[in-house]
């Protein structure tokens, strides 16, 4: 299973036909047996080509379980920590 966020599907669904795939936008959460995973923005125009910017949304992922919080920000661009700020903000201390 890989979750992904909207619009990334169609790009991996062509890459690996078959894969059984979630989409989900930011702010979702899905419970994922003993953890749950929060899908959430980050900075970046999600360019795969010369003219697919800004055609499928980017997203980090906060996985939350038992043994704390780790904060996967993915690829993405710093601008000037507003994404980092909110998730601790949203999220509180990670490991």
């Amino acid at each position: 299973l890989v979750i992904t966020p909207l619009g990334n599907d169609a790009v991996i669904g062509r890459a690996v036909p078959g894969l059984r795939l979630a989409v989900h936008d930011w702010g979702d959460r899905i419970d994922f047996g003993a953890a749950t995973i929060h899908v959430e923005p980050v900075h970046h125009w999600s360019a795969r080509g010369g003219r697919d910017r800004r055609m499928a949304l980017w997203a980090g992922f906060v996985i939350e379980t038992a043994a704390g919080k780790i904060y996967f920000a993915g690829d993405t661009g710093f601008h000037d920590g507003i994404n980092y700020r909110l998730m601790a903000q949203r999220h509180g201390g990670f490991r």
